[in-house]
Formats: C-alpha cells, structure tokens, sequence
C-alpha cells in the first residue's frame, strides 16, 4: 500500500518513527493517532479546513487555550481546536503543539468512537 502523504508532514517527522504511530485518510484530510487516541488531523483545503485540527475534549479547551494562545476553537467541529496554516508564527506554533502530543499530554486526543457496521439488505 502506498504511503498516505500530506502536504503538512514535514511537521510531524518526529511523530511518525514512534511504535504507535498510525495514519488514516478522514474526509481529505490526514488523521494522525498515537498510543490508540486520534491526536492530530491535518488539513490542507480551504478555510476552516487549512491546518491542523485538535481533537480534544472540551473539559481541556480551557488549559489548551491559556497555554497555546495560538489555538481556537474550530468553528464547525466546536469540540476540536484548530490551528490555521494562515496563523502567524504557524510553524513555530505547530512545532510546539506536535512536542507536547510527543510528551503524551493528556489533554490533546481523544478515543475514536468506533465505526458502526452499516446494515445492508439482502435482496433476494
């Protein structure tokens, strides 16, 4: 299977020699997973989906927002925090935001809900 690129993986080269890394294609998008929790997804389309995408619960956006003043709310996925590749400083601040998932922070992934097996008719 050919590797899954992206034009936004220069950032996570340290990410991706770890044992438990693992990448999926979502939606056009790159979805970055460690240890079992969706971590990172990067996208590259048009805004709001340019940049990097933080799934996190919302009991963490309060911490993660105080510490990563760079970080906002998404405004269509609310419960994820965004990081724009328009953002001043982008690289710098992703470079941050890609150690301290690397640190295993606790606030920064969540547990992916698993896939519903859909229910096909058989016509007979």
């Amino acid at each position: 299977m050919a590797a899954l690129t992206h034009s936004l993986d220069y950032l996570i080269e340290d990410l991706t020699d770890l044992d438990s890394y693992l990448s999926k294609r979502m939606f056009g998008c790159k979805a970055i997973y460690l240890h079992g929790l969706m971590v990172l997804v990067m996208a590259d389309s048009e805004a709001p989906w340019r940049g990097l995408l933080f799934p996190v619960d919302f009991e963490d956006h309060e911490s993660l927002l105080g510490e990563f003043d760079c970080l906002q709310q998404h405004p269509i996925l609310k419960k994820w925090l965004y990081l724009s590749s328009d953002s001043e400083n982008f690289e710098l601040e992703a470079q941050k935001l890609i150690r301290a998932i690397k640190r295993a922070d606790r606030r920064l992934g969540i547990t992916p809900k698993e896939r519903k097996k859909s229910k096909t008719r058989r016509k007979r």
